[in-house]
């Protein structure tokens, strides 16, 4: 048996403990890398949802504090318009105290080194790099290592770790493990401050629509105050002169059909006040339609007998299949009243008045065509609006009425109109649907 000198045991010896060490280290190395890459998923996954930067921040810190083992943190976000930095989140050894500090980029040109250069830099005695925050008696730490920040070549500002404590620093191996870090937490918070963006510019967007809306609604007032007012006084006067005409004739006898064309007048002038009133609450409180199977041939029909003069000529123009919506009669037969009396108005001297009923797309298409005078151009944007009339004794309110109810039976109306040669308005309903029709058979 062949005996190897002691000498040369101990150095085999040692190459084995070597080996050993060395594949030990390896194997740390790789679990520590493996650690890395199982935080890197789980973080990807918890920075993809939408959250918001005050919620986000503190969980990227957190992250970071259990990789690394800093004792203080925070992110410093810079404001190149204002040329200032400041801290937005921070979390560890007094964190409080630097939390919303703010300072000049120019007096702090190494924090910017590792934002302009996309590395991190590294401060063995950070004592005469920082200063401490106003009215703050924070600890200086022993070691800083300072990230940067960027998304899509944009930098965002950095993140700061401190160590505190004596002899502990940030580890140089795991360099690339922060800066793969701070690569999603970039992305993150821009992606959480263009959410924080986007809710403010919502809220201050609905902020103004209902500032509009409270001074929509107070414009509306006044015109209503005004518009009743100037009518109501309009009333009043002519039933003041017709009153006082009939005082002056109640004594004569050969004054009965003065007297009594004087009560007409009167009355005449109540009812239009009260035609003014009726229409006004209609238009201030519009009901909710009911809702029921309605024959529309049957209603439009209904309308025409109130609207019937011996010179206009009528074409009906029906469908062939029965046209049925779900509504309120009533409330349908106001708007084709409405609708019939304008064409109608719209032809003193006669012409011809045509209705015709189409299925088109689900619905059911009414149009309203007169051979009269046609309404000019500047007056048609104003057709649907409160009080905007160019009839002398016109309340202003009918076609809006006639809008509100259209669109409570989730319809449209529109107008076409061409100055001498008349006018169509055009109504569409939405068809009923198939088993209330068949019911309604």
């Amino acid at each position: 048996m062949v005996r190897l000198p002691i000498p040369f045991l101990c150095k085999l010896l040692l190459v084995f403990i070597a080996l050993a060490i060395g594949r030990g280290r390896m194997m740390q190395r790789l679990a520590q890398r493996r650690r890395d890459l199982e935080s890197l998923v789980r973080m990807a996954g918890r920075f993809a949802r939408p959250l918001h930067f005050a919620e986000l921040a503190p969980q990227i810190l957190t992250e970071m504090q259990a990789a690394f083992g800093a004792d203080r943190l925070g992110i410093w976000l810079y404001d190149d318009d204002r040329r200032m930095a400041e801290c937005v989140a921070s979390i560890g050894d007094e964190a409080d105290l630097i939390r919303g500090h703010r300072f000049a980029i120019r007096d702090y040109a190494g924090r910017m080194a590792a934002l302009r250069h996309g590395q991190p830099i590294f401060i063995a005695d950070p004592a005469d790099f920082l200063v401490k925050p106003p009215g703050g008696d924070t600890t200086l730490p022993c070691s800083m290592a300072i990230f940067p920040l960027i998304s899509e070549e944009t930098g965002l500002g950095t993140i700061t770790l401190s160590y505190t404590r004596a002899g502990h620093a940030f580890p140089p191996d795991r360099i690339p493990f922060g800066l793969a870090i701070c690569a999603q937490a970039a992305i993150a918070l821009a992606k959480a401050r263009l959410v924080d963006r986007l809710e403010q510019t919502l809220q201050r967007l609905q902020q103004v629509q209902e500032q509009l809306i409270r001074s929509e609604r107070m414009s509306a007032i006044g015109q209503v105050a005004s518009y009743v007012s100037h009518e109501i006084k309009n009333r009043l006067n002519v039933i003041k002169l017709a009153a006082g005409l009939g005082e002056m004739l109640a004594d004569r006898t050969d004054a009965k059909d003065r007297l009594q064309s004087t009560m007409r007048t009167i009355a005449r002038e109540v009812d239009r006040g009260n035609s003014l009133m009726m229409s006004l609450l209609q238009f201030a409180r519009p009901t909710v339609p009911k809702r029921e199977p309605v024959e529309l041939v049957a209603v439009i029909e209904t309308a025409l007998l109130f609207a019937h003069r011996s010179n206009i000529t009528v074409h009906r123009q029906w469908s062939a299949q029965p046209a049925r919506v779900q509504g309120d009669p009533a409330a349908l037969e106001q708007v084709f009243l409405n609708l019939i009396l304008n064409a109608v108005q719209a032809m003193p001297h006669g012409g011809d008045l045509t209705i015709r009923l189409d299925e088109s797309h689900g619905c059911w298409q009414i149009r309203i065509r007169d051979t009269g005078g046609g309404i000019p151009a500047e007056v048609l944007p104003h057709l649907f609006e409160p009080f905007y009339t160019t009839k002398a004794a016109g309340t202003g309110l009918g076609l809006v009425i006639t809008k509100q109810i259209v669109e409570a039976h989730d319809g449209r109306i529109f107008c076409h109109s061409e100055p001498g040669r008349g006018t169509v308005f055009i109504v569409r309903l939405p068809e009923a649907p198939i088993q209330t029709r068949a019911h309604a058979a």
